[in-house]
């Protein structure tokens, strides 16, 4: 019968300094009332995040994506929060993907829309609907809860 080898995770300050080495210092929250700030959502759940990360760019992403793997922390994303469900709260790396990812850019004569995960839900609508289209389901929250 084999045996699974399952690596322990890394100490907090190894993977605290690589995402040190390639995010701004300013874009990583960790105090205590940083993280705890974004602990819930809008559903029941309340995980306290080791870190949350303001993210800018796609790079920076894939080199999140790095990071949570080479030191096995998990990765979650989180626009505005407003979930039921408590998919935007985590113990791990919480990624922040609503503040600097916002476009909206309707394609195709509105059949198309191409959306970042911070943009707005009635935002998403109200440019639609010079192409007599929106985006659904229609939660009560459209304009609040994000596409993220």
């Amino acid at each position: 019968m084999a045996t699974a080898t399952v690596r322990p995770e890394s100490p907090a300050g190894d993977w605290t300094a690589s995402l040190a080495g390639l995010i701004p210092r300013e874009r990583i929250l960790n105090r205590p009332i940083d993280v705890i700030a974004y602990a819930s959502d809008a559903s029941f759940y309340r995980m306290i995040p080791k870190a949350v990360v303001i993210s800018k760019s796609v790079e920076e992403i894939q080199a999140l994506f790095r990071v949570s793997h080479r030191h096995r922390v998990p990765l979650t994303f989180r626009a505005a929060g407003t979930s039921l469900c408590g998919q935007s709260v985590s113990d791990g790396i919480l990624v922040e993907a609503a503040r600097h990812w916002r476009q909206v850019a309707v394609e195709d004569g509105g059949r198309k829309v191409r959306v970042q995960p911070g943009a707005i839900g009635a935002r998403v609508n109200a440019a639609l609907k010079l192409a007599c289209a929106k985006i659904g389901p229609d939660p009560a929250s459209i304009n609040a809860c994000t596409v993220g």
